[in-house]
């Protein structure tokens, strides 16, 4: 019997191991002594999924790392969810800046999507094109489609619907692009970026990329002026290696982490079968992205890719046309990327905005569950079956309470089991690593909760003047076990001496006293202010000196002080500066730095 080199396997006539045969390690075989994750068995076919140790960060990312987000159409499900979950993805054209009215077509304009307006990139060389325009380096030799009369940037058509007015009202947007692409860059501590296709359509004179082919938006094919291109494994490279030099000439610390979409090509160009052409053009990529982190060490790899198009995963990731990721495969694919750079973190779907507005009819509260969840190993937490639990929101346990008990309370976090409320959204945009916070108005004590079970700030420092909470307060930190991670102080905080007391449900506790915000921040330096004031946010918002705050979340209350109260608020903290985090922010919540 010939010697084969992977150990005993029992060799066929053509000399090669057996397939249905397994690999039976000798003591002299360099496999001996490896993890279980390198072998298919043990690593993949006869463990959890997906598998322990897939995916283990070359540098973990802090929610205080500024981060840009560009790629494919599955780029915008790793932006969203990453935002979700409290990371600093930027957003350098909001649709704040938007004189329209647009309301819920944001996203239809190019809001929301990713870092920038650029739309869907989704080649290597569309990339390094525009980075090289907005570094002034280039000048794309095609930039209008025209369409019933109407304008379209030919590099990102999408953005605008209807197209624009006029050539100039083109430009002018894509200039202000340009400059909002080339400040994100700048500032930017991790670029995602993810990687698409390998086909696309090139101006053929002089090979400007288009982001789409012409003729499908705007535009019309002609084989004199357009060609088909699918670039090889050697042109992908070198495009990417370009484009992290072009990065590192304006930010020279940036680090850059890659993933390929699992979603398959809607058609190709390039006369083969769909089929194997999608496994082509992926396997080119994901080979591009490995060799990428193999030959920089301020490149990473997450294998978004494999986790949803694995033997395990198989078509249950995919919607009925096996295209579309489902959104329990993109909750899968973002949980195993969130846990590994913040290990034990609760990772919030990226449908939570929805969820948190949308009460999810016959909802069950799962009582058992929240037992379980709200027993959870961590120093100090008071076991659920002592405690009157009556709600559990994305694994905090909420005890019975003035509020808690309320049907109101009740019916607002229906569905909301494993997502997180709106103003909890907030307070972890703005909040960094090593941050102290302060809030003014804890109410149940939820978001500090949140904040604590994070262990991003440095201190958390937290006022109630609602005597009748306190003791509630204190149950949630207990049986949450962050009993020692908050300083819960029953005081009323004043902008300034002398100040009106408050009107709203208020109750004093023992020990209660009446304390200046300016002796807080001469004293605990916070860094970050949470603020749920009950009405009294407008008297403390036109009297107190933020001037050292990096950063604000805001829970408004309308009914109590009107609108146009509502409305002097927003004004003062624009005035001082702050911007308005729009992915997070709502209505009735805001979220804002400078």
């Amino acid at each position: 019997m010939a010697t084969s080199p992977w150990g005993n396997a029992t060799l066929n006539a053509a000399n090669q191991p057996r397939p249905e045969c397994e690999i039976k390690v000798t003591q002299s075989s360099p496999y001996r002594g490896l993890p279980a994750s390198a072998f298919w068995r043990t690593g993949f076919a006869e463990t959890s999924y997906p598998p322990p140790g897939l995916y283990e960060p070359r540098h973990h990312l802090t929610k205080s790392d500024r981060i840009v987000t560009a790629g494919s159409c599955f780029a915008q499900h790793v932006g969203r969810t990453l935002r979700n979950n409290g990371f600093n993805v930027l957003d350098k054209e909001p649709v704040s800046e938007d004189p329209r009215d647009i309301g819920d077509q944001a996203q239809a304009y190019g809001y929301g999507l990713y870092t920038a307006r650029y739309g869907n990139i989704y080649t290597a060389r569309q990339l390094k094109q525009i980075l090289l325009e907005a570094l002034g380096r280039y000048t794309p030799a095609d930039p209008v489609w025209e369409r019933d009369g109407h304008y379209f940037d030919t590099l990102r058509p999408n953005i605008e619907p209807e197209g624009f007015a006029s050539v100039n009202d083109l430009r002018a947007a894509r200039e202000h692009h340009l400059q909002r692409v080339k400040e994100a860059f700048t500032e930017a501590d991790v670029f995602v970026f993810t990687l698409g296709l390998t086909e696309a359509w090139l101006h053929r004179p002089t090979g400007q990329v288009y982001a789409i082919a012409p003729g499908t938006i705007a535009g019309s094919y002609d084989p004199a002026l357009h060609v088909f291109k699918n670039f090889r494994h050697h042109e992908i490279m070198s495009d990417l290696r370009e484009t992290l030099d072009l990065l590192k000439t304006i930010n020279p610390g940036l680090r850059v982490l890659l993933t390929v979409s699992p979603v398959p090509l809607t058609a190709t160009a390039t006369g083969d079968h769909v089929l194997p052409a999608t496994i082509l053009s992926k396997s080119v990529l994901r080979a591009c992205a490995g060799e990428m982190r193999e030959d920089y060490p301020e490149v990473d790899y997450f294998p978004s890719y494999e986790i949803l198009t694995s033997s395990r995963g198989g078509a249950k990731f995919f919607e009925d046309n096996l295209r579309s990721v489902t959104a329990d495969g993109v909750a899968l694919a973002m949980r195993t990327f969130v846990t590994a750079h913040m290990p034990g973190a609760h990772a919030v779907p990226e449908e939570t905005a929805t969820r948190a507005k949308k009460k999810q009819p016959g909802a069950s509260k799962k009582k058992s569950k929240q037992a379980a969840a709200a027993n959870e190993a961590e120093p100090g937490r008071v076991p659920a079956e002592r405690a009157n639990v009556v709600a559990t929101i994305a694994g905090l346990a909420i005890p019975a309470s003035p509020i808690s008990s309320r049907k109101k309370f009740l019916d607002r976090i229906s569905g909301l089991e494993d997502a997180k409320p709106d103003d909890v959204a907030c307070a972890e945009a703005v909040v960094r690593e090593g941050d102290r916070v302060l809030e003014i108005g804890a109410r149940l004590g939820v978001v500090s909760a949140f904040l604590a079970k994070t262990n991003l700030p440095a201190a958390i420092r937290s006022y109630e003047d609602n005597g009748d909470l306190i003791p509630h307060i204190q149950e949630l930190y207990a049986i949450n076990g962050i009993s020692q991670q908050v300083d819960l102080r029953p005081d009323t905080v004043r902008a300034r001496p002398g100040g009106k007391p408050s009107e709203h449900y208020r109750s004093e506790a023992p020990g209660h006293r009446e304390v200046q915000f300016s002796d807080i921040v001469s004293e605990f330096k916070p860094d970050v202010l949470l603020m749920n004031m009950r009405g009294d946010e407008v008297d403390f918002l036109m009297q107190a000196d933020l001037k050292s705050l990096r950063g604000l979340a805001v829970r408004w209350h309308p009914k109590i002080t009107g609108i146009e109260g509502l409305r002097k608020c927003k004004r003062r903290l624009k005035k001082d500066g702050f911007e308005v985090i729009e992915p997070v922010s709502t209505r009735l919540t805001w979220a804002v730095t400078r």
